[in-house]
Formats: C-alpha cells, structure tokens, sequence
C-alpha cells in the first residue's frame, strides 16, 4: 500500500501516475453527493434531533411565561442555526463527491479523495480478501446505488481515520476501504471480484474474494 499527499499533476484523472505496462483501468467513479450526506453523514437523523431541540426550547420558555415575541425570535435562531448545520453537512459532501475518485485497474485499487489535505491511496490486489456490498437504494435499471467495502488482509493495517469517511463504519481496529454511495454498485462489486480472481490466475494471488452482500442473508462465491 501506497499513499500521497497531493495530486497537482494526474496524467490520468484520480491516478496519479500513468499505468505500467499491463495495468488496465476497468472502471472509475464518485459518491452520489446527496445519498451521501443522506446515508454516509447521517444528516437524516440531524433533522428529528434539531426538531426535539425546537419543540423542548418552546415548552421550556412557554412554562417559564416568556412572551411571544422572545418565544419566536428564540425559535427563529435556533431554526437558522440547525438549517446553517444541515448546509454544512450538505456542502461537505458536495465537496467530498467532487473531490473523491474512486478506480479499479486489473491490478490494484485506487482511492483518491481529501479537500484540504489531498490523498491518494493504492491497495493492491494481494491486500484483498474479501469485497462487501451494500445496497442503499435499489434500482433495477442501474444495480441501484451503494456501498463497496473491501476487506483487508490480517497482515495489513490502515488507519481509520486517514480513511475517513471512505472507510466502513466500526472498523476501528482494521479500517476497510470502502467506495461510498457509488451508482451501480452490484455491477462494481462483482467487476472488482472478477478482476480479484482474473489477477489470482496469473499472479498467485490466493482467489479468496467474494461478494458479501451485508443486507441479505446469501453470500455470492467469486
């Protein structure tokens, strides 16, 4: 694994050098920016908790007696404030959308992403061991809209927080790269097993992948 801290020249969008001789991109893509603010952000559930903090501000200010006037003025901060949050929510995942690449090649992954502090991270092949697909919104006409986690071999350690938020919820110990609110995202997870088990046969990679959809019960064999 390989990581860089900046992408001022890229003769390939979201790469950062051109690939070596054999190395054949397969597929590149970026988050859904509102799935993601919606799903991967969490801003859903901001909204019933701005909501509590409204309804308990006006009952606490109507029981103490205080006018009307002050009654709303105080609701019409808090409202500013909670919509200035959820904007900023919604911005930060603009960004992180327009800023995120994510490319598999028949060799390596590779995640390019960062506003401030631009990374780029390869995880080749031999790192895999497994790739867990979860679909967020179902959709018959384009494998709908989800996320694509890839587990990482034992051997191999990534830092969640270098990964964050491209990295699967709760797995602190041993962060799993994971391509967020991807469009097509059955498609690319069986596109990256079969790359998997093409690069076993000619590399000794061990074919250990396999699909695991984490919302349904089955798991689909490479």
């Amino acid at each position: 694994m390989t990581h860089m801290q900046e992408h001022d020249f890229e003769p390939i969008q979201g790469l950062p050098e051109d690939l070596p001789e054999g190395e054949v991109l397969l597929w590149q893509g970026s988050p859904d920016w509102k799935l993601f603010a919606y799903r991967g952000l969490h801003i859903r559930a901001l909204i019933p908790y701005f909501t509590i903090i409204l309804i308990w501000n006006w009952a606490a200010m109507f029981s103490d007696g205080v006018s009307a006037s002050e009654i709303f003025l105080s609701m019409l901060t808090l409202c500013l404030a909670a919509w200035a949050a959820l904007g900023l929510i919604g911005l930060f995942a603009w960004a992180t959308a327009r800023t995120t690449i994510y490319s598999i090649t028949n060799r390596r992954i590779v995640m390019r992403y960062g506003l401030a502090l631009p990374i780029i991270i390869n995880l080749p092949f031999r790192m895999i061991d497994a790739v867990d697909l979860k679909v967020l919104v179902a959709d018959p006409q384009n494998n709908g809209f989800g996320d694509v986690a890839v587990k990482i071999a034992s051997s191999e350690r990534l830092a969640y927080l270098v990964l964050w938020p491209h990295a699967k919820p709760f797995t602190y110990s041993n962060a799993q790269p994971m391509f967020r609110a991807i469009p097509n995202a059955q498609k690319v997870a069986h596109l990256l097993v079969d790359a998997l088990v093409t690069a076993g046969a000619v590399s000794g990679y061990a074919g250990k992948a396999q699909v695991r959809p984490v919302n349904a019960p089955a798991t689909v064999a490479a």
